[in-house]
């Protein structure tokens, strides 16, 4: 096989990988076995892996080349939780608690290094700041209603950002598209059209472009 050593791989469904942005020879993956594993592309085996406590439905390295923040993952679990793990020491260094159900999705801010999103099966989106004590700092309504909590009616399937950082993208159970702005917290109630009412309720990876003129989405099942 010309996969990675089945010795050192998953033993479970494989539900993210991502590569790590200082060394393009290795690649990290989440699974439902409840594990992270650093890849090698060059030996072809999992170099090393770290075990938490939940399903891992998703996972996301910063993309900082420079900072604290450089070897950090953040994995989305079913125990409710986002875990930050440093691949450096190879433990959990936050423990971000907020959600009342599974997280489904993670992501890294692109403009803010210590800033992550998240979605999950009780409807919320959250923003949090890996620096406080109370890391949850926004919780994304619908409604734009102040001390609610619910972003879509049912379970967050994806998350995504544009590439400035802006706008976050988000498709849920459902069966809504919606496009937020992430600095105030609100939802921008862009109209997708007809088209989404046609969105599958699986998870679905999101590809944002930006034109001149406007941002545009593509959604893949």
């Amino acid at each position: 096989s010309s996969g990675i050593n089945a010795e050192y791989g998953h033993k479970f469904a494989i539900t993210s990988v991502s590569w790590y942005p200082l060394d393009t020879g290795v690649f990290v993956t989440g699974s439902t076995d409840q594990q992270i594993k650093i890849c090698d592309t060059n030996a072809m085996v999992a170099v090393d892996n770290i075990k938490l406590n939940g399903h891992i439905y998703d996972i996301s390295m910063s993309k900082r080349t420079s900072g604290k923040t450089t070897n950090l993952v953040a994995a989305a679990c079913s125990d409710n939780r986002v875990t930050v793990c440093d691949l450096r020491s190879g433990s959990a260094t936050h423990t971000l608690r907020g959600h009342e159900q599974a997280v489904n999705c993670v992501t890294w801010s692109h403009r803010n290094s210590y800033t992550l999103l998240s979605g999950g099966r009780d409807g919320k989106i959250i923003t949090w700041d890996i620096r406080r004590a109370r890391s949850a700092v926004c919780y994304l309504d619908q409604d734009n209603r102040e001390k609610e909590e619910r972003a879509h009616n049912g379970a967050v399937t994806s998350i995504t950002q544009t590439q400035d950082g802006f706008l976050l993208l988000s498709t849920g159970q459902d069966r809504k598209l919606r496009c937020w702005d992430i600095a105030e917290g609100s939802n921008t109630y862009t109209n997708f059209g007809t088209d989404c009412a046609s969105l599958s309720v699986k998870k679905m990876q999101s590809a944002v472009s930006l034109s001149p003129s406007s941002p545009s989405w593509s959604i893949f099942a």
